[in-house]
């Protein structure tokens, strides 16, 4: 005669967004089984980065924010000037949320812009964009703008979408 297979639940003594935190009773479940019952359950789907563990998080429509570009875009921002030779204040944009898109029209003379890391707060190289529309998949969190060549002012229009 077979030997019944008894149901064991594993209870959460400490509730930790890392999974390697959680402290289970009993540590292992011996078996496993489908089950025709449905349950309500609490799911944290967690991602790790450079600086530490984060949720993930949904869109309003019910997408996951878990692709770095083209999809979960809820929400834009668009800045506008004229660039300077040097990077300047009124040329620098930061935004309190990670931007995925940028979309960035150059209108009469060639610019340079640089990206700002959100983990280290530091601008990266700079980028040469020529005149035209670029759209750029790229994460960050900030934007600097200014002329590539002395005296030739660049007029720009950027978009930021998250």
């Amino acid at each position: 005669m077979a030997k019944p297979i008894l149901e064991t639940f594993q209870r959460v003594q400490r509730l930790a967004i890392d999974p390697t935190e959680l402290e289970l009773d009993p540590k292992e479940s011996p078996v496993y089984w489908v089950s025709n019952l449905y349950q309500r359950t609490l799911t944290l789907l967690t991602g790790i980065t450079s600086g530490g563990i984060k949720t993930i998080s949904a869109t309003n429509s019910g997408a996951l924010h878990v692709a770095v570009v083209s999809s979960g875009l809820e929400s834009y921002s668009v800045v506008s000037g004229d660039a300077e030779d040097t990077y300047a204040t009124a040329d620098t944009f930061t935004f309190t949320q990670s931007v995925n898109r940028w979309d960035v029209l150059i209108e009469n003379n060639e610019a340079v812009i640089s990206f700002r890391n959100s983990d280290t707060e530091t601008y990266g190289a700079d980028r040469p964009l020529p005149v035209g529309f670029h759209s750029i998949d790229f994460v960050a969190d900030g934007i600097k703008v200014k002329n590539r060549t002395a005296l030739a002012v660049a007029l720009y229009n950027i978009t930021a979408q998250w």
